[in-house]
């Protein structure tokens, strides 16, 4: 280990956050069987059942979940533990679950010392889209025949429009040429002209300008990110695909969103989430 990587673990504090979590994982972890390290709160709903399933538990009271408010707090925490020999690969008490982003394309593993379990996809809303899992949304909110092939090809549509924004993106955290704000898709608003997504507000044209000022090499670069992102969508930033169902429901009627249905085990018990637990 070299002395940068070491000076990390070495010189680790935690935030005065995570010392209230560290401190209430002290309290909780001879409580429970296991005790779960998650991003947010929808994680901590979303994963409650399913590793409930997963993990054979007998009781709801053996799984005990902390928010460590985003990634690296996870992160942070894992290294913390494993500094304080609470972490270790036999261990099986602990587990800690962070969302893959784009970033985990891009080495930030280099900073996980051990046991750091990720989304398969993007994020737990990707999860959403899966094959079969979004068949299971879409007929548990008693859609139309009609308004499901509308969604879906709808979805399409969506997906190749974003393409080079996603592209542009996944490119901006791997290979860092060139920087792009989420901003321009998440503040641009959605409609539905004759049937079909259009998304507004110059969307389109802001994303043809930064394409146009890249080299032909960074081109290429953006190209074999497309051609990743085509061969699986999942990989898609999973804000941007909530985005587009939590409009589609408006649209339809619905006074539901994506976070919400997440967190209802009635539904979520029938999707097929692939994730590995270390």
């Amino acid at each position: 280990m070299n002395n940068s990587f070491g000076d990390y673990f070495k010189n680790l504090i935690l935030s005065p956050r995570l010392e209230e979590v560290y401190q209430k994982y002290l309290v909780m972890r001879n409580a429970h069987k296991y005790v779960v390290f998650v991003e947010g709160y929808l994680d901590k709903s979303f994963y409650q059942d399913l590793l409930f399933n997963k993990l054979q538990c007998n009781f709801r009271g053996d799984i005990y979940s902390l928010v460590c408010n985003g990634k690296q707090g996870v992160i942070d925490i894992s290294n913390y533990l494993f500094e304080k020999q609470y972490l270790n690969p036999k261990s099986k008490k602990i587990i800690n679950i962070v969302d893959r982003d784009f970033n985990a394309l891009n080495g930030f593993e280099c900073k996980i010392k051990e046991k750091i379990s990720l989304t398969k996809y993007y994020s737990i809303e990707s999860y959403a889209f899966a094959n079969g899992n979004i068949e299971h949304i879409l007929e548990y909110l008693k859609l139309s025949d009609k308004n499901k092939e509308h969604f879906i090809n709808n979805l399409r549509k969506y997906l190749y429009d974003i393409l080079d924004y996603e592209a542009l993106l996944l490119c901006s955290v791997r290979e860092k040429f060139i920087n792009i704000s989420t901003d321009i898709l998440d503040n641009t608003n959605l409609s539905i002209i004759n049937e079909q997504i259009e998304i507004n507000n110059g969307f389109k044209t802001a994303i043809d300008r930064k394409i146009a000022a890249l080299s032909n090499n960074n081109l290429k670069r953006i190209k074999i990110a497309k051609e990743m992102l085509i061969n699986n969508y999942l990989f898609y930033r999973g804000h941007d695909l909530e985005k587009y169902f939590d409009y589609m429901m408006k649209y339809y009627g619905l006074d539901i969103t994506l976070s919400e249905l997440l967190i209802k085990e009635d539904l979520t018990k029938k999707f097929k989430v692939e994730i590995e637990i270390l």
